[in-house]
């Protein structure tokens, strides 16, 4: 199955008709256009499919090939599989994935605030949860609008602080946010679930590569929110 082929890496210089077209002579059985396309795109990547066997590029063998592939997956994922995941490979997994940027600070007594800062997604991701509030009951949501930043720290008075963002480098709200609780507290941890493109210089800064719920509990861990697994067991 291709990943969509609207991007621009696919289709920028050929448009997505023909970027179907090599996609299925590369062997891909299911073709993904975007999120954005729509019929049009549709009626002209089947002509495109089309032309390209009359023309010869195209074996409809490699069709046939791609359609009963995609009928057996299809009675695969409609019936039961004696498959079961495996949740401790995946949770160790996710620990070994975190990378920690300077020194994590021990917090004696009360937890830190956990501050977790709005991140929208797209058609493909869809509204999967994330972020560290299942171990942190008073985590606080924050879209960094005006008055956030002097919101967050009241509730952080006496307490450490720890932001969770996700693809800051796409959100100037999670990146504006930040910075400015970085200028009132410099001793804020900075989590960031997505991809660690943007990094705020001074802080500690904690990349879990996932907003997977085995990656918010590594995360969770090395912050103390809870506790970390015995390395000798």
């Amino acid at each position: 199955m291709t990943d969509a082929l609207d991007m621009r890496g696919a289709s920028g210089a050929i448009g997505i008709p023909e970027a179907s077209v090599r996609a299925l002579i590369a062997g891909a059985d299911l073709l993904c256009l975007g999120p954005n396309e729509h019929a049009d795109t549709l009626r002209a990547t089947l002509a495109a499919v089309e032309a390209a066997v009359r023309d010869g590029r195209l074996s409809p063998h490699r069709l046939r090939d791609a359609a009963d592939r995609t009928v057996a997956l299809r009675r695969w994922l409609s019936g039961e599989t004696p498959a079961t995941p495996d949740r401790d490979a995946g949770l160790e997994g996710a620990r070994r994935a975190v990378r920690v940027t300077g020194a994590l600070p021990g917090w004696a007594g009360t937890p830190p605030l956990v501050v977790e800062v709005e991140s929208s997604g797209n058609i493909a991701v869809g509204p999967t949860p994330w972020g560290l509030h299942p171990w942190a009951p008073d985590a606080v949501r924050a879209a960094g609008t005006d008055g956030d930043a002097d919101r967050v720290l009241d509730r952080a008075k006496g307490r450490g602080l720890v932001v969770v963002l996700r693809d800051a480098h796409r959100h100037p709200a999670q990146r504006s946010l930040t910075t400015a609780l970085l200028t009132a507290r410099p001793d804020t941890v900075v989590v960031e679930m997505g991809l660690p493109v943007w990094r705020p210089g001074s802080a500690v800064y904690l990349a879990t590569y996932g907003a997977a719920a085995a990656n918010a509990q590594a995360a969770a861990e090395l912050l103390g929110l809870v506790p970390a697994p015995d390395a000798t067991a």
